[in-house]
């Protein structure tokens, strides 16, 4: 029972949703410009060494999915052609990617490498949106330390009494014009909404995000839950290097902001506090990960990886 309850565990560790991964396609041609058939195309994160393999159809298309945002070295190879290697590409929360090839007649043992450059557009998607880096986010000077508040940098919101967003409700906020109740967070890939059908969410582990991507305008066909906007969140993940941090966010009296019709001070004295209204705030927290390492066990670099945050 215990080997069934570990390898359950494992597999669910590694079925990541499409919605919260990152897909990388593209078509490869050689100099004349026609298409090229049977390429293997090797996609590698390099942060992890995590391989994942594709051939060219036909048309000369590969698609590879269910990708984590990271840094990528994609390598295309076919006999009769000079290796080519795109480095540098940086994939995001939801991204579809596209990553063309031309290949120059030649050896396998010869190679091309390019360095991959930044999209000013994405055009494999019908939606649009922005990205916020997960260390952004968290240091972002948010009053309600919740992911829900990443809406606040994204054109087009409106924002109402956001008292109840610190409870991970997305009450306060319309997106496009939308209703509130058309706006939906997924954390990994799942509906992170109350099945109950109220508008709360699920709080996200704030030093534990690696990228929130807010989607507006026309959503992909993933998204069936809502019309109205997603705020899609990916957790960050261990790489072959141990890191960590450890944190303490504080916030004290004469730190709080006086709102503009407020009558007292938080220090003035008034009814039912002759001391003024105290104002108190911690906020600790932590994360390590890295590689699984037992010494003289098991070396998990570039299979196994933890991740642990805490708040």
């Amino acid at each position: 029972m215990t080997r069934i309850l570990v390898f359950l565990l494992l597999s669910a560790a590694l079925a990541f949703g499409q919605i919260g991964a990152g897909t990388i396609t593209g078509r490869v041609i050689d100099s004349s410009g026609a298409v090229v058939v049977s390429v293997s195309v090797t996609v590698v994160n390099t942060e992890t060494n995590f391989q994942f393999v594709a051939t060219t159809n036909s048309d000369g298309l590969f698609r590879v999915q269910s990708l984590q945002p990271g840094p990528y070295r994609v390598t295309f190879e076919a006999a009769g052609f000079k290796r080519f290697v795109r480095d540098g590409i940086e994939l995001r929360v939801g991204d579809s990617l596209p990553v063309d090839a031309a290949l120059e007649l030649g050896t396998v043992s010869e190679s091309v490498e390019v360095k991959a450059r930044a999209q000013l557009l994405e055009t494999e998607t019908t939606s649009s949106g922005a990205l916020v880096e997960g260390s952004m986010y968290y240091k972002l000077p948010v009053y309600q330390r919740s992911v829900q508040f990443s809406l606040t940098v994204t054109p087009g919101l409106q924002l109402g009494n956001y008292g109840s967003a610190a409870s991970g409700s997305t009450t306060p906020f319309n997106v496009a014009g939308a209703r509130s109740t058309a706006l939906a967070v997924f954390e990994d890939g799942v509906l992170g909404m109350d099945p109950n059908g109220s508008n709360n969410s699920v709080r996200s582990v704030e030093n534990s995000v690696a990228e929130v991507k807010v989607l507006t305008s026309t959503l992909p066909a993933e998204y069936g839950h809502t019309a109205g906007g997603v705020i899609s969140v990916v957790k960050k993940s261990g790489t072959n290097e141990f890191h960590g941090m450890a944190s303490q966010f504080g916030r004290v009296r004469r730190m709080q902001h006086r709102l503009f019709f407020d009558r007292y001070r938080t220090s003035d004295p008034q009814p039912g506090a002759p001391n003024g209204v105290g104002t108190f705030f911690e906020y600790p927290d932590a994360t390590a990960g890295g590689p699984v390492f037992i010494p003289k066990v098991y070396d998990g670099r570039n299979r196994t990886f933890f991740f642990f945050g805490w708040q």
